[in-house]
């Protein structure tokens, strides 16, 4: 793996068939966010998750993240978050009108 400098953002959209909610007719999906160097390392990541070898999934695609309405992305490294994944979440009455 390279070093922390080539760290680029990637998403990782993961398909897997859930016979626990549709009786594994229809695919599910979801995305994982991955800090990795190259999208080949991006998949390898997201394979070794918990979560990808519980629910048998596949990689279906994946993107680099590389700019955001004219923003840049750069990850930082950052040794005090202990290699978590930190997601900030609002539900709908946070986004609420009347609650800007």
């Amino acid at each position: 793996m390279a070093n922390a400098d080539d760290k680029k953002l990637y998403i990782v959209h993961l398909g897997f068939y859930d016979q626990e909610t549709n009786f594994g007719v229809y695919e599910s999906h979801t995305n994982v966010f991955v800090a990795a160097s190259t999208p080949q390392e991006a998949k390898l990541i997201a394979k070794a998750m918990p979560m990808y070898k519980n629910k048998k999934m596949h990689t279906d695609g994946i993107q680099e993240i590389t700019a955001v309405q004219g923003f840049r992305v750069k990850l930082e490294p950052d040794a005090s978050l202990d290699n978590d994944t930190v997601l900030n979440n609002f539900d709908y009455t946070q986004l609420n009108p009347a609650n800007p």
